[in-house]
């Protein structure tokens, strides 16, 4: 679980306050909570796609695959892996800094990644995509599990950190969408 803090005067109300992710199989459950982003986004292995899960209006959209922005512009990350380490949930992370610049917005990342975890592997989260950019949740170029990431732009910044890690069984049934649920195309409602 990701619990988040974040400053930068009114867009408090945009960043989330934190996020779950539950994985199976290679298939990824997504709970943003607060935010622009909240909601839950489904990644199914299997079909190699990312859905957004609207659960009170019963719908699933399916979001863009491409690692695109805004009006099909491609946004290519320049990932940086720096010297710096931290002990984080007691796993020994290293610090990766993320430049990433979309349209004239540039904004910078730090993310720091484990490798103590062995059995999770962060290149599997880049297939992963979020928004209407399809941009991915995290960034290849990267080795480990991330802990915390720090993002920082001119509008405000942003620190999530782990707050927990658990090993539980999970049932099948939360990584697939429910049959009474009606495909709805993927636009500015949540």
């Amino acid at each position: 679980m990701m619990k988040g803090a974040q400053g930068g005067g009114g867009m408090g109300s945009m960043m989330p306050q934190g996020f779950i992710i539950k994985i199976k199989g290679g298939n990824r459950l997504t709970l943003m909570e607060g935010g622009m982003m909240a909601g839950e986004m489904l990644y199914q292995k299997d079909k190699g796609q990312t859905l957004r899960l609207n659960r009170s209006e019963k719908t699933y959209s399916i979001l863009p695959s491409g690692g695109g922005g805004q009006g099909g512009s491609t946004i290519t990350p320049k990932v940086t892996k720096t010297g710096e380490t931290a002990k984080i949930l007691g796993y020994n992370c290293t610090k990766y800094v993320v430049e990433i610049t979309e349209g004239a917005r540039p904004s910078t990342q730090s993310i720091w990644t484990t490798t103590d975890i062995k059995d999770f592997d962060l290149k599997s989260l880049a297939n992963q995509r979020m928004g209407q950019g399809g941009q991915s949740m995290f960034y290849e170029g990267m080795e480990g599990v991330p802990l915390k990431i720090e993002a920082a732009t001119k509008e405000g910044n942003m620190v999530m950190e782990a707050a927990d890690l658990k090993r539980e069984t999970l049932d099948a049934s939360l990584f697939t969408v429910p049959s009474d649920y009606k495909e709805v195309k993927f636009g500015g409602r949540p």
